[in-house]
């Protein structure tokens, strides 16, 4: 039985049609996967269901109910709960509280919420850490928070908006089965997510939008034999990065920053157009040949060996045969941006907090020689004061020799610090400049700085 129901959904922003004419059901106690390419419209169709816009046209059914024109707190109390692609923790309170501001949604008793917070805490295992400060917890961690508060709302259908992004394998792992947990609990789920093997190995149907229309539903199986799975997400992105500059792509989640970087570093295929680096063209390459060409990615979610100590991480980033002998330089040059790397050398990996293995990843990818550094969300999860200091020891790298393509979602901060920065929109560049340039543009201010 459907216990949503998505009728010829249209969403449109003046005359752009973020969502067109989208229908599907959403059956009790299922888990459907919502996927796309960059700009599909996935969230915003997550922001019609709750409330946050209301549609344009067509009609949005929950558990029986017309949904259309209804607030988002009033969606909570009927049973619809979300989480949000960033995630932001009310920092200023315990992880406790900020479940607890979850659970007064459906009681008014404070003592009654406390106890319901708590279990929702134990259910995605942040029951040891209810004290501490929200603020102080790692990104994997802010995401089971932002879980757990919204478990708190009692919910009958959740909607989970790239509760992955930004993770590393193991604590991706955390949340997928923190979701199949959930779904034993006999709460209905839909969940965007870029993590395909995640998404497939979850959703019992998938539901594919492309430029704002359902493309196709259907199983996983049958989602993989679909001839129309090829997906585009970039269109014409022309940029240039320029000896010893720090260049920065901005835009908002799905932009397709990730997707340019990927490219370059061909750990994806480019369909049209071409990449070349130092006059090489790069299509002709693999991965470990772009590689010892010397364009090193740092990739979102860090993606350090756990197992592995901190030295044991470093020397790995030095595996190429040509840097093996810059290998003790290159130590001490890590150790010299990051002294606390030098603190842990013999600590493992997985049990560096966020920030640490955020310090980690960049170490590792300067192991390797780069000439040309692919940042991507260096920043993510990380506190205000950690923040700085990324950002800070970027400079340094750069003004150390290495150039940069930085991709990052802290616009003020990658902005300030860029030499020239491009701005992608649905998978388009549609603005560039110097950093100062953009930092002072209407649309950037407006769109990205809520100025």
């Amino acid at each position: 039985m459907a216990i949503l129901e998505i009728r010829h959904v249209s969403k449109f922003f003046g005359g752009l049609a973020a969502n067109s004419d989208v229908s599907f059901d959403v059956n009790e106690a299922e888990i459907v996967g919502l996927i796309g390419p960059n700009g599909a419209g996935k969230t915003t169709l997550f922001n019609c269901i709750v409330g946050y816009y209301p549609p344009s046209k067509g009609e949005i059914v929950f558990d029986g109910r017309r949904m259309n024109g209804l607030q988002p707190d009033k969606v909570c109390k009927l049973g619809m709960a979300r989480t949000w692609q960033k995630v932001r923790p009310l920092t200023n309170l315990s992880v406790l509280d900020n479940v607890v501001v979850g659970a007064l949604r459906r009681t008014n008793s404070v003592k009654e919420a406390r106890e319901h917070a708590h279990e929702q805490l134990r259910v995605v295992g942040l029951d040891t850490k209810s004290s501490l400060s929200a603020g102080a917890l790692p990104i994997g961690e802010r995401k089971k928070l932002e879980v757990a508060r919204v478990l708190a709302t009692r919910p009958k259908m959740l909607l989970l908006d790239e509760v992955m992004g930004g993770l590393n394998p193991a604590e991706s792992e955390e949340i997928i089965q923190l979701i199949m947990t959930i779904r034993t609990k006999g709460i209905t789920q839909m969940v965007i997510e870029h993590d395909m093997k995640a998404i497939m190995r979850l959703s019992d149907r998938i539901v594919v939008l492309n430029s704002g229309e359902k493309l196709a539903e259907g199983s996983p199986k049958e989602i993989v034999e679909n001839p129309q799975g090829d997906l585009q997400v970039l269109w014409g992105v022309d940029i240039a990065v320029n000896e010893g500059e720090i260049v920065t792509l901005v835009g908002a989640n799905g932009a397709g920053k990730s997707t340019t970087l990927k490219n370059v570093s061909r750990l994806v295929q480019w369909n049209k157009g071409s990449i070349a680096f130092r006059g090489e063209d790069l299509s002709r390459l693999e991965p470990h040949e772009v590689v010892a060409r010397g364009v090193i990615q740092v990739p979102e979610g860090r993606r350090i060996f756990p197992e592995m100590t901190v030295m044991e991480n470093l020397r790995m980033g030095s595996f190429p045969k040509s840097t093996r002998p810059d290998r003790e330089k290159n130590i001490e040059r890590a150790f010299s941006l990051f002294p606390r790397m030098k603190e842990r050398e013999k600590q493992l990996g997985g049990t560096l907090s966020g920030g640490e293995q955020q310090m980690l990843a960049i170490a590792r990818g300067l192991m390797a020689n780069p000439r040309l550094l692919l940042l991507d969300e260096p920043s993510l999860g990380l506190s205000p004061l950690l923040v700085k200091n990324i950002f800070d020891i970027i400079t340094e790298i750069n003004r150390q020799g290495v150039t940069i393509l930085l991709v990052e979602q802290n616009v003020y901060q990658s902005l300030r610090i860029a030499h020239r920065a491009y701005v992608l929109e649905t998978g388009r560049v549609v603005l560039s400049g110097t950093g100062e340039e953009l930092l002072s543009n209407e649309h950037v201010k407006k769109a990205f700085l809520g100025m």
